[in-house]
């Protein structure tokens, strides 16, 4: 009888033991660190990953795409991750409409499982040390303070607070600051490109710092909060931030608004101006994938600003072959990732 109550007892035990590690185990995992590897594709193509999952549910990731061993491009960001416990998915929320999608393997290995491309394998493995990231070519949008000669930007995307470094375009960026803020101190909403770099502070070590390269957009009404429902392709009013790389900046000479609207997905079409003429055409779009048709135009004589900016844009919209949406600003993309157009949504406005 003894015998047969020591067994129950460590039964019970064992149970309780097993329960506990499965329960430690689906809280722990994914565990805050670096996970480095590559995916390779049919076509000879691989992109090669480090992903940094850092707490708060945040995470960094950059993606370096080669084509027969050679780089062609690297592409950089942030956001915030989520946890399927059940189907053991990591998912890596960007600000677009597709998050990118990771399944647990054998020894907590993470494998790429929404990818279009046929792929030939591949994985990410948690490295031993976390490794610090540099990210580069980002479009960042947030709260900016100002005090006591220091600049921070909190992230309407993840919530997380930077330093802002007293370098490059930063001194534009203060300027309009102080010229906007409602108050001494008070928060105002700012959109920036910017690398996010480490750099000594004057206490502790090196700290993850918003190096600002340029200036995009300032909104005194606007704040985190009209950010948080996440703006969709269609049906909304899409303004036009930068063609390529030359940013548009309007003034009287224009009639309206540079913008782009996209409506209904089957059939697709878009109306856009450049700040003259307007243009309407088809469009296809198939998940992140979209195509732009021959637009028909009306044909005024329009000033010279508006003039460069319709014959950039009719330039570039038949090479746009993919679309990204991070927070409320549009990527137009090229077959090689490039950006050749960005856009900000406003659903203010018809």
């Amino acid at each position: 009888m003894k015998s047969d109550s020591s067994s129950k007892l460590a039964h019970v035990l064992f149970s309780c033991l097993l329960l506990f590690s499965t329960t430690l185990y689906s809280q722990v995992f994914p565990e805050q660190g670096t996970y480095k590897g590559e995916f390779l594709f049919d076509d000879g193509r691989s992109q090669l990953w480090t992903l940094n999952l850092t707490q708060n549910q945040n995470f960094e990731l950059t993606r370096s795409f080669t084509e027969q061993g050679q780089e062609v491009l690297r592409e950089d960001g942030l956001g915030t991750w989520g946890w399927e416990e059940d189907q053991k998915i990591l998912r890596l929320d960007l600000g677009r409409e597709k998050p990118l999608v990771l399944q647990q393997g054998e020894n907590q290995q993470l494998h790429w499982v929404d990818q279009d491309t046929p792929s030939r394998g591949g994985s990410l493995k948690k490295q031993a040390t976390q490794e610090p990231l540099d990210l580069n070519d980002l479009m960042l949008s947030g709260m900016m303070t100002y005090f006591a000669d220091s600049a921070v930007l909190k992230l309407c995307s993840t919530g997380a607070q930077y330093p802002i470094l007293q370098e490059a375009d930063y001194l534009a960026l203060e300027q309009i600051y102080l010229e906007k803020r409602a108050a001494p101190a008070a928060p105002l909403y700012v959109m920036v490109a910017a690398d996010l770099v480490h750099r000594p502070m004057m206490e502790g070590g090196p700290r993850q710092s918003v190096l600002v390269d340029e200036v995009l957009r300032v909104i005194e009404t606007r704040t985190c909060e009209d950010d948080v429902m996440q703006k969709t392709l269609t049906e909304t009013y899409w303004r036009i931030d930068s063609v390529g790389d030359v940013l548009v900046n309007t003034d009287e000479s224009y009639r309206d608004e540079p913008h782009l609207l996209v409506t209904g997905k089957e059939p697709g079409s878009y109306a856009m101006t450049a700040g003259c003429n307007r243009m309407r055409g088809s469009v296809q779009i198939d998940q992140n994938s979209i195509k732009f048709g021959p637009s028909a135009s009306t044909m005024m004589a329009c000033p010279p600003g508006p003039a460069e900016l319709e014959k950039s844009v009719s330039g570039v919209l038949p090479s746009v072959v993919n679309y990204s949406i991070e927070g409320n600003v549009l990527h137009l993309k090229d077959e090689h990732g490039k950006v050749v157009m960005a856009l900000t949504g406003d659903r203010s406005k018809p």
